[in-house]
């Protein structure tokens, strides 16, 4: 075991703290969807798919330490997809009509999909 300084919380040994994002350890919510599609709105189109990658791992992290601890991640928070995109810049919440925004849930959407089956 070592320490994990960030929080004061104890990882495995070569545990990077992203082991759990094989499953949803908090219940998923349209907010949180809504979130994560926001700060994908502020990072290039490039880079979106593995922003959104990043920020499912910061909320499965954040879970597994909530559950472990009973005590919020101190990055992370609570657990929760929205708990972890609101620690980056949101863009202003647009309409369903813009593409770039539906681009954006879209993503989200997928990467749901793709952790839900594995």
């Amino acid at each position: 075991m070592v320490q994990d300084f960030r929080c004061g919380g104890l990882l495995a040994e070569g545990d990077d703290g992203l082991a759990a994002r094989h499953r949803m350890l908090q219940p998923v919510l349209p907010q949180d969807i809504s979130s994560l599609a926001r700060a994908l709105l502020t990072v290039p189109a490039q880079e979106r798919r593995g922003f959104c990658a990043v920020l499912f791992d910061h909320a499965a992290l954040a879970a597994r330490h909530v559950a472990e601890t009973g005590q919020l991640h101190c990055l992370w928070g609570n657990g929760t997809l929205d708990a972890a995109a609101r620690h980056f810049p949101l863009a202003k919440e647009p309409l369903w009509d813009d593409p770039t925004y539906l681009s954006c849930l879209i993503i989200v959407l997928h990467e749901l999909q793709r952790r839900l089956s594995l």
